[in-house]
Order: C-alpha cells, then sequence, then structure tokens
C-alpha cells in the first residue's frame, strides 16, 4: 500500500518552498488523474482484478492529497482583500 509523505512543517516554509510545494502537488494530482484514467480505458478493454486493485490504490492516494489540500487551505490566513 502506498503511504503519503510526512508533510512539512508549513510554518517554516517561506513563500518560494511553499509556492513549489503546492505546485507540486498539483502536478501530482493531474499525474493521477492521468494514471487513473488510463488503468479505467484498460480496465473497461478487460477486466483485470490487479488493474482493479491498482485503480483503488490511486484513487486513494488522490484522495489523500485533495484531503492534504484542504487541510492546508484550512490553516492559511485569509489574504487581505482591497
Amino acid at each position: 500500500m502506498l503511504h503519503a509523505p510526512t508533510p512539512p512543517n508549513l510554518d517554516e516554509l517561506n513563500p518560494a518552498a511553499m509556492k513549489a510545494l503546492v505546485a507540486g502537488l498539483y502536478a501530482q494530482i493531474e499525474h493521477l488523474k492521468l494514471v487513473i484514467a488510463k488503468l479505467r480505458r484498460m480496465q473497461f478493454g478487460r477486466k483485470s482484478e490487479k488493474v482493479s486493485r491498482h485503480i483503488e490504490q490511486l484513487e486513494l492516494q488522490l484522495e489523500g492529497l485533495y484531503r492534504l489540500k484542504q487541510s492546508r487551505r484550512k490553516r492559511e490566513p485569509p489574504s487581505g482583500g482591497r
């Protein structure tokens, strides 16, 4: 089973590092979406328990990344509107 990496301490990151972290998470999410779509196409052609398990694992990983993104959004201070 895949395990999510331990998130860095966001309070210690400078803005550039935070942007890089967010960009990396978005890239990871997009990659997982593409892999899941490819595996679904493979599954449609032939039923395979192995492919189904792989899809489920990737969907769980994607769900974890979405939760991580949401928890980080909740911890971000609101931006001052003008």
